[in-house]
């Protein structure tokens, strides 16, 4: 498959997330994945937010996760992907740290970008992580277009690590009402972004969670997550149609949810939590389906 420009060996990938380092790209692409995503990195180390951190739900196959961000920082990881030797797309997911306020955030975005699109195939600007202090307020009209417009731009000096077009694109929250996800979906298209992906985490709790730590604070993964997510990419779909790549992620625990996904106009999907779940097999069910 050829999205944004890149060709796909098929539509199954590795969310950002589960490799934030890049210590296991190569392991990653002996399962199957056409392409991986590593993340989120920031331009400098941190160690994220306080341990405990990540939570099973078992009971409910999901997942809570506060970790902050975490990760060795842009300078280390561009090294080390700089020796895998996977030869799918790989997409690299980035952030800003911490320490950074939101006006300085397009900072953090472009030193990144500068270290890491020249051994990324893509890059993905995250913006939606609950899990970092008003993170999500970078999703907002007058934040947003600013500071697309400013990586866009700088984006023109960069290629990607096979000296081609290096494509951009924004991941999203669910947690956006209807009007603001058309919003912030709108500000993306015009920029104008490669891609979307729907979507990161969400800090919903719904009632029929039953696992022990169902009340965790963090972004909320998994079983529980698949309608929101699925509700989000109809609106975006049903809204502006399917002309801008979409990757569909969150919630998709089997090969039928995966199917539905892109029947419903996704060009790609993501695993996470299903991996946990269901383990590599996934991946090959998938790709019998779809």
């Amino acid at each position: 498959a050829t999205v944004f420009g890149l060709n796909f060996e098929n539509r199954v990938g590795l969310a950002a997330g589960l490799d934030k380092n890049g210590l296991a790209v190569d392991g990653f692409a002996r399962l199957g994945f056409g392409h991986l995503e590593i993340g989120t990195v920031t331009p400098e180390p941190q160690s994220g937010n306080q341990k405990p951190r990540l939570f099973r739900l078992k009971r409910d196959n999901a997942i809570i996760n506060r970790f902050g961000f975490n990760n060795d920082g842009a300078k280390s990881i561009e090294r080390r992907l700089r020796k895998a030797s996977f030869k799918g797309i790989l997409g690299v997911n980035i952030g800003k740290n911490k320490a950074t306020d939101n006006i300085s955030a397009v900072d953090d975005y472009l030193k990144c970008m500068e270290i890491l699109g020249p051994v990324a195939d893509y890059l993905v600007i995250n913006i939606s992580s609950p899990n970092t202090f008003k993170l999500r307020e970078l999703s907002s009209g007058r934040f947003l277009s600013t500071m697309l417009s400013q990586i866009l731009s700088f984006r023109k000096n960069l290629k990607n690590r096979k000296n081609e077009f290096l494509p951009i694109l924004i991941k999203l929250s669910p947690d956006e009402s209807d009007k603001q996800l058309r919003e912030t979906v709108s500000t993306c298209l015009n920029a104008p972004v490669d891609g979307l992906i729907l979507t990161n985490t969400t800090m919903t709790r719904y009632p029929s969670l039953t696992s022990t730590h169902n009340k965790e604070k963090g972004g909320l993964s998994g079983m529980p997550l698949a309608a929101l997510s699925i509700s989000r990419l109809r609106a975006v779909i049903d809204h502006f149609g399917c002309n801008t790549p979409i990757i569909s992620v969150g919630g998709i625990m089997s090969d039928l949810a995966a199917k539905q996904r892109l029947d419903m106009g996704a060009s790609l999907v993501q695993i996470y939590s299903g991996l946990i779940y269901s383990g590599p097999r996934l991946v090959k069910s998938i790709l019998a389906t779809c």
